[in-house]
């Protein structure tokens, strides 16, 4: 028998996707449901650094994702307050939470 590394076994993954998504065109969607929960769920952790407060804000991309933050409240007519940023985490973690149930969902099906 044939002993197989990571790196071999590695190699193929690639091919492995494409059948997948020949062979069965719903996982299509079910890889962007899994995308996009992803990406809600940095969008609801990245809104806790606004209330970490500035001690915790040295680097250039979380002062850059504060800001963003600030300015999506001001557009949607939020204050720059503590219980702003605990609402919209609690929402975006809510979409997340039925992103992921969606996506169970899709698997299973």
């Amino acid at each position: 028998m044939e002993k197989y590394s990571p790196l071999k076994v590695l190699k193929y993954v690639p091919r492995f996707a494409l059948f997948v998504f020949k062979q069965f065109p719903s996982a299509r969607l079910a890889a962007l449901i899994a995308t996009f929960g992803v990406l809600l769920e940095y969008a609801a952790l990245s809104v806790m650094l606004p209330l970490v407060g500035p001690s915790a804000q040295g680097g250039k991309v979380s002062i850059l994702v504060v800001q963003i933050w600030r300015d999506i409240a001001i557009w949607l007519t939020l204050p720059d307050e503590s219980r702003t940023w605990l609402w919209i985490f609690i929402l975006l973690l809510g979409f997340r939470i039925s992103i992921g149930f969606m996506q169970t969902a899709m698997n299973t099906w």
